[in-house]
């Protein structure tokens, strides 16, 4: 099977406001863990699983990027890894809490979060994340 022939990003089925105004997201149920659990418990992946678990991954924030979302806080703990019924493991993308609508129009002005504030995970920001603004 083709790595982009599974769905890289959990389903999120329903979301609303609860009547006390605290917002809510139903995902699809996941069996399995994430990778964070994975690497504690098993040591490092095999070369040929860790690359295909990576590509995986690539495809998850390539149909979030598609739809315009950008995650920001892609790590193991937001990889979750489930296997599927005929036995092969794929990897779902989770967590996206901190993510933002990417400006898909060049000089609309449109920013979720301001210049200069950090989110995510200091461990796996990129540089341009890191930069003070």
């Amino acid at each position: 099977m083709e790595v982009g022939e599974r769905v890289a990003v959990a389903r999120v089925l329903d979301v609303g406001t609860l009547p006390n105004g605290a917002p809510y997201m139903v995902m699809e149920f996941l069996e399995g863990g994430d990778l964070t659990g994975w690497l504690h418990q098993r040591g490092p992946l095999p070369v040929e699983q860790a690359v295909d678990f990576v590509l995986q991954a690539c495809v998850g924030a390539a149909e979030a990027h598609g739809v315009g979302i950008v995650h920001r806080d892609l790590k193991p703990a937001n990889l979750f890894c489930v296997r599927r019924s005929d036995g092969q493991l794929i990897i779902k993308v989770l967590d996206f809490g901190i993510s933002k609508m990417a400006d898909l129009t060049a000089g609309s002005g449109m920013s979720v979060t301001k210049t200069g504030s950090a989110m995510g995970s200091p461990l796996y920001m990129s540089p341009e994340q890191m930069r003070s603004g």
